[in-house]
């Protein structure tokens, strides 16, 4: 387990719904500006993150190595940047997300599958989990190893 590994662990849904947000707002400035440094100004708010909690999850997200921050001037103020340890966050959830998608639709397969209407007759399947009504097979004996002993004389060399 690497530290990203910990990191993501530990965050909650709201820092990574921020997180996401700048990443997010990262790349439509570069769509937007391809000279963009890829400096953001802070997020007041995000849609389902209570905006009361919003400076704790920016001081968890750059304490955690997720948010890089740069003080620009009085105008502007602190920029915030996805830090590369973010970006790794991200896609890991990302993955994460994709592979519990991934698991929901088998374990619903498998339950549709359970309920289809095909039976089975308890007996039948019982009988053919039986291996005693299975067809003997001979039983095949090991044989020993043939070993000839040679006479010492002829294990020394002939002297």
């Amino acid at each position: 387990m690497n530290g990203t590994d910990f990191q993501l662990d530990q965050l909650s849904d709201e820092c990574l719904q921020v997180l996401g947000s700048y990443a997010v707002r990262e790349i439509a400035s570069k769509k937007a500006n391809p000279e963009s440094n890829g400096w953001l100004d802070r997020l007041a708010d995000v849609p389902g993150v209570d905006a009361t909690a919003m400076t704790t999850i920016h001081g968890i997200l750059i304490a955690e190595g997720m948010l890089k921050f740069e003080i620009t001037g009085r105008s502007v103020g602190l920029q915030y940047q996805v830090s590369p340890a973010g970006k790794e966050a991200l896609n890991r959830h990302q993955r994460a997300q994709q592979q519990t998608e991934a698991d929901q639709a088998n374990e619903d397969e498998l339950q549709s599958l359970a309920n289809d209407s095909h039976s089975y007759d308890k007996a039948e399947v019982l009988s053919a989990l039986d291996t005693s009504s299975q067809p003997e097979t001979p039983d095949v004996q090991p044989q020993p190893a043939q070993i000839t002993a040679k006479p010492p004389e002829q294990l020394r060399g002939a002297a």
